[in-house]
């Protein structure tokens, strides 16, 4: 805008603010020896009226405030200084506190049930106790952009007279004042200290909106290495392939820490979100914003103020660039809060502490151990009893030990793909179960209903990863789907490289974003691995591009081919790039090269 424009604006704005102030000034003349206060109001109010409809056009918004005639005093305001409505503390009246914040409202400490709205109307209320509080301002305020006739606003009202008892012992709360609008009646008093006098059942309550998992099994020194980065640092991010136990080991981090937190924790499932503002207006929800007239960020901050929080973000591995933006301003404005994250990829976010959840222990060797040392390690634990929770009939035999052994070292300790192939040790048996891990059968078998939809299947849970790949990023993990083992850099690029589609530059690039987002693993050593639910799910991409002669033709061209006469050899070399596509979906081609 130009100097000039800026100058009009303000003179505009000005002049405007200018003409309210003389117009209430004559009206409180008019009726200096006068009784017709109600006129002078209704006259007041149609003035305010005026100027709230022009403040779209002039930018500016209204602070009013009473005298002592009861008229509206106005001044305007520019509407970015206008303070956010978020109201920290709490109300208290008879016997009622009211925490707009925590969105809670208590009868001598018991916890009263209301209605969002009636509870949104008594928060208003609260925030101009004594005043008088118009009809179409309740509207505006509490359901604004919906046409709401006067009869449903009367429902309401009704709603929170019944709840608050009024009538009852002579109680007397909420008045209607004819043709104005409703008054909060009761003497209330306002603490500016929201937690020095909360009721004790308030206390943590926001541990309840942590989601009901599973007790982790073999976790317990992951949990107590994590607890202690997260009391050290204030921000951790569990990092790790899709199914690896991120949300379960973080919500058993969170409930044992939450009773140091004074104001509990809040719990976001980024799962269910698809953009920024969906995550931030969900944040400022669940940390009990009222803002109306402000930004979702400003709101987060407003109800941040004076709290001791632990804020659990779960699964923001499609919002990263939104969610660090969000933490690193928290983190820089309110210390404080402290932040544990789960997150198929790092953030890379100021201050962030990552910690690598690993896949749980598999037996090493299964031909000369026991049942008593091969129950030792957690993923053999875990997957006897999700099938015994299934209803499958465990012995615990030497042999039942081994097959169990060797289930877990096929699906390499994932936890999720265990509990999902747990399930159907009843329709299969042990044996059967175990042939079918090495078939993409497994990739559909169905989990808990109650499971979030990326979690129901190895399916689901691949295909949410790997949407959020580059064309790149696929091309590269199809073709790496040939190992089934270790590789190293130089058997990654032969087999991925083919200077048409994927350049040098770009497949190291790529297969840096593929180890960054959990898809590949290793590096230590010089060698990688992919997991190998993930490696069927590319296999079967590899199929449907018709790529394997291919890819199989550089290999040997570089000498990176598994040796002649094996077993993945030929059953790569089997897989002739003429095959359907549709055979991986329709789960034909039941096993995978070296599975």
């Amino acid at each position: 805008m130009s100097s000039g424009a800026e100058r009009n604006n303000g003179t505009n704005s000005g002049n405007l603010k200018s003409c309210v102030l003389v117009e209430l000034r004559q009206t409180k003349q008019q009726i200096a020896g006068e009784n017709h206060v109600t006129d002078a109001m209704a006259h007041s109010e149609r003035i305010v009226d005026s100027v709230i409809r022009l403040r779209p056009q002039n930018g500016l918004e209204i602070a009013a405030e009473q005298d002592n005639h009861g008229l509206v005093e106005v001044a305007g305001r520019e509407a970015d200084q206008m303070p956010c409505r978020a109201t920290s503390g709490y109300f208290e009246f008879g016997p009622f506190r009211l925490f707009p914040l925590e969105r809670r409202l208590f009868r001598n400490n018991a916890p009263i049930e209301l209605g969002s709205r009636a509870l949104d109307i008594l928060v208003l209320l609260s925030e101009h106790a004594g005043g008088v509080v118009a009809k179409h301002s309740i509207v505006e305020s509490v359901l604004p952009g919906i046409n709401v006739e006067e009869s449903s606003l009367r429902v309401q009202i009704a709603k929170l007279r019944k709840a608050l008892g009024e009538g009852q012992d002579g109680a007397r709360y909420i008045a209607n004042i004819a043709g104005r609008g409703y008054s909060l009646v009761a003497a209330v008093a306002r603490s500016r200290s929201p937690h020095t006098h909360q009721p004790d059942a308030l206390s943590h309550s926001s541990v309840q909106s942590l989601p009901r998992i599973s007790k982790p099994i073999g976790r317990e020194r992951d949990i107590a290495k994590i607890k202690a980065l997260v009391a050290s640092s204030g921000f951790v991010t569990l990092h790790g392939f899709g199914g690896i136990g991120k949300t379960t080991v973080a919500v058993a981090v969170a409930e044992e820490l939450v009773r140091g937190f004074e104001d509990g924790l809040v719990y976001l499932d980024f799962g269910r979100m698809r953009s920024p503002d969906e995550m931030e207006a969900t944040l400022a929800r669940a940390l009990g914003s009222t803002a109306r007239e402000c930004s979702q960020r400003l709101a987060i901050f407003d109800a941040l103020v004076d709290r001791q929080l632990l804020v659990v973000f779960d699964g923001c591995e499609h919002l990263l660039d939104a969610a660090t933006e969000v933490i690193e301003e928290i983190r820089h404005r309110f210390p404080q809060v402290t932040f544990l994250i789960t997150s198929r990829e790092q953030l890379r976010a100021d201050g962030e502490h990552v910690y690598l959840l690993p896949p749980l222990e598999v037996p090493p060797d299964l031909n000369a151990v026991s049942a008593a040392d091969i129950m030792r390690f957690p993923s053999a634990r875990l997957l006897a009893e999700r099938a015994v929770a299934a209803g499958y009939e465990l012995e615990y035999s030497d042999n039942e030990a081994r097959y169990l052994g060797r289930i877990c070292a096929k699906l390499d300790g994932v936890p999720l793909a265990l509990e999902l192939v747990a399930s159907r040790l009843v329709v299969h048996g042990l044996e059967g179960t175990d042939a079918l891990c090495a078939s993409v059968f497994a990739l559909s078998w169905q989990g808990r209903r109650t499971a979030v939809p990326r979690q129901q299947t190895l399916r689901s849970s691949l295909e949410w990863g790997y949407a959020l790949l580059s064309e790149t990023e696929k091309v590269v993990l199809r073709r790496l789907s040939v190992f089934p083992g270790l590789f190293t850099l130089e058997e990654m690029q032969a087999a991925a490289i083919d200077e048409l589609v994927i350049k040098r530059h770009d497949c190291i690039q790529a297969f840096g974003q593929l180890v960054a987002k959990s898809f590949v693993s290793g590096g230590r050593d010089g060698t990688f691995r992919i997991f190998q639910i993930a490696r069927a799910y590319a296999w079967g991409k590899l199929l449907e591009a018709k790529e394997i002669e291919s890819v199989s033709e550089r290999l040997d061209k570089c000498g990176q081919h598994p040796p002649r006469g094996s077993r993945s050899h030929r059953l790569i070399t089997r897989a002739d790039n003429s095959l359907n596509p549709q055979l991986f979906e329709d789960s034909r081609l039941d096993e995978l090269p070296g599975w």
